[in-house]
Parts: structure tokens; C-alpha cells; sequence
């Protein structure tokens, strides 16, 4: 397959979403969108349906997450290096971590309210460094901490899932670096 064959993802991803339209489209234009209900069971009045512990379920979903490194601070270069014409913001002045005090008084926040979720981890953050291994910049002792308090404040109420390997750049997966072509079709 050429290069010119290869669809990236961001043109994938507009593709689809058209396609999605125009089927939809289709769609509610032969009468598919309302169906009727069919026959039911008359609803008791003496009975009432309620909600767990009587609340409205919440569920958050925390994207693109990791442990200390501002996503934003490390990745808008990397986005910036492919479309120059797209992302023009300071990312110098952001912070470059995101502390475990925030991390920790949200997780507390959604404790005391109840509120689960789902909570992802990018695993080689921006390729700053490896969530298993080091992450430069920081201590290891940092890096033990941070993900302690992930283990221990957030699973319980949290699933915990990975992201994407950096959420930059492409990795090659027989090295485990980023390839070197700096481009939106490497990221």
C-alpha cells in the first residue's frame, strides 16, 4: 500500500462522521426513526421505579490523562510541528505538571459525592518518558507517589484504562521510539 493510499486519522474520522450523516439522513427519510412502543403491561400505580440511593447516576469520563505531565504543555509542540497553521497558543506558559494535589482533591471531591467513572492513563505521555519506567523531569519517587495515588484514591471508584501510547507521536513499535517523519500523518 503507497503512502497515498494510507487515510490518517483525523481524515478517517471526518469520512465516517459524513458517511454516519448522510446514512442517518437516509435514514429518517423511510420512517425508521419512531417506531411504536408495541404492547406493554399497564403500569401499577403502586408501584414506582427509583433511582440508586434514590439520585440521578452520574459517570465522568477523564480523557487523555496520565500521571504529573500536562498533557497540553508537552503535546501542543509536538501537534504544532505537524499543523503550524492550527496550533499557534503559548504552550511555554502552561504548567508543565499537573500535581497530585489536584489529582487528589478531585478524586476525594468524587468520593464524597459518589461519582465513579472511567479514568484513562496515557502510558508514555507526549514521549516525555515511560509511566512503567522514568519520566524525566521527575523523581522516581514522584512517579511511585503519583501512580500510588491513582492506584489507591481512584480505582476503587474508577476504571482505569490506558490511552493511546504517547497521544503524539506515532511509536514504532520494534524500537519504541517515535518514527522520525514529523508529520499529521506520524501523529
Amino acid at each position: 500500500m503507497s503512502k497515498q493510499e494510507i487515510v490518517n486519522r483525523r481524515d478517517f474520522l471526518q469520512k465516517t462522521a459524513a458517511a454516519a450523516i448522510g446514512a442517518g439522513s437516509a435514514l429518517r427519510t423511510v420512517g425508521t426513526m419512531a417506531q411504536p412502543r408495541g404492547e406493554r403491561p399497564e403500569i401499577a400505580d403502586d408501584v414506582t421505579v427509583l433511582n440508586p440511593q434514590n439520585r440521578v447516576p452520574m459517570s465522568f469520563i477523564i480523557d487523555d490523562s496520565t500521571c504529573l505531565v500536562n498533557m497540553a504543555h508537552f503535546g501542543i509542540p509536538h501537534f504544532a510541528t505537524a499543523w503550524p497553521e492550527r496550533y499557534k497558543q503559548d504552550w511555554r506558559s502552561l504548567p508543565r505538571e499537573i500535581p497530585d494535589s489536584f489529582v487528589r482533591k478531585f478524586g476525594q471531591w468524587c468520593r464524597e459525592h459518589g461519582i465513579k467513572g472511567k479514568y484513562s492513563i496515557v502510558p508514555y505521555p507526549a514521549c516525555v518518558g515511560w509511566l512503567d519506567r522514568c519520566l524525566p523531569g521527575w523523581s522516581q519517587k514522584d512517579l511511585d507517589d503519583s501512580l500510588k495515588l491513582v492506584r489507591d484514591l481512584m480505582l476503587p471508584d474508577w476504571d482505569i484504562h490506558p490511552e493511546m501510547i504517547s497521544h503524539t507521536w506515532v511509536i514504532n513499535t520494534k524500537t519504541g521510539r517515535p518514527y522520525p517523519e514529523q508529520t499529521g500523518y506520524y501523529i
